[in-house]
């Protein structure tokens, strides 16, 4: 395993690649860099596998159904989110390994929660149930560090879970950055209204007054964006 000095290096090298910043940079440097990479990426593999089966079982305490996914940041992502957050270090990335546990309510994520809290070395939580991200997205973060390597666990509704499902598949099909809060305003405006109706009804409460006709007007502009993009009228 390269070390914390190793990983960072190769890191900066990385992002300099991404930014079109290298061409001072030889091949058996990059070439090194990306090693360098592969080999932290795998040692994220067992903490990460280790983690899910916690994971599973917590849920199996909290809920009737158990749905946890595990998967690896791919290469690629990984040098993009470098790119994208100059102030990030390779060896400080928390997300190269990560589960996912889709529950029924905020009840069965608190219970969840509550179990890592007790169990594991939990270093970072974020609620964005409770404060949304401005894109609508909404779930909660928990970062542990397992056998020295930071996993995170993310823990959604199946409407959250939905929700994110289906801005990756537009973010794919019409490739814009929909997970790092970017792309058109019409696009962006409707999902943020979507995330806040599904939220409203898990919940069963009432929607905010004008939202009907906010969701109905984001909805013409999608449209026509879709028009204008390909002719689509979906």
């Amino acid at each position: 395993m390269p070390s914390k000095g190793e990983i960072n290096r190769s890191g900066a090298v990385l992002r300099r690649l991404w930014l079109g910043d290298a061409e001072d940079v030889d091949g058996d440097t990059l070439v090194s860099a990306l090693d360098a990479l592969r080999e932290f990426r795998k040692g994220h593999q067992n903490p990460m596998k280790k983690t899910a089966v916690g994971v599973r079982q917590f849920v199996g305490y909290e809920a009737q159904t158990i749905i946890v996914a595990q998967r690896l940041k791919r290469v690629p992502q990984i040098i993009h989110k470098l790119g994208r957050m100059p102030d990030t270090m390779l060896a400080r990335m928390e997300d190269i390994g990560g589960c996912r546990a889709v529950l029924a309510d905020r009840t069965e994520i608190d219970g969840v929660l509550l179990r890592i809290n007790k169990n594991w070395d939990v270093k970072r939580e974020r609620d964005y149930i409770a404060e949304p991200k401005s894109s609508g997205y909404r779930g909660v973060h928990v970062v542990i560090e397992r056998d020295a390597h930071r996993i995170e666990i993310q823990l959604r509704t199946r409407g959250q879970q939905d929700w994110a499902n289906t801005v990756e598949r537009w973010a794919g099909r019409y490739r814009i950055g929909l997970k790092d809060e970017q792309g058109p305003d019409e696009v962006l405006e409707w999902f943020r209204l979507a995330g806040e109706g599904i939220a409203h009804d898990e919940l069963g409460e009432p929607l905010r007054s004008g939202f009907a006709t906010d969701m109905r007007e984001a909805r013409r502009r999608v449209v026509r964006w879709l028009s204008e993009r390909d002719g689509s009228t979906e």
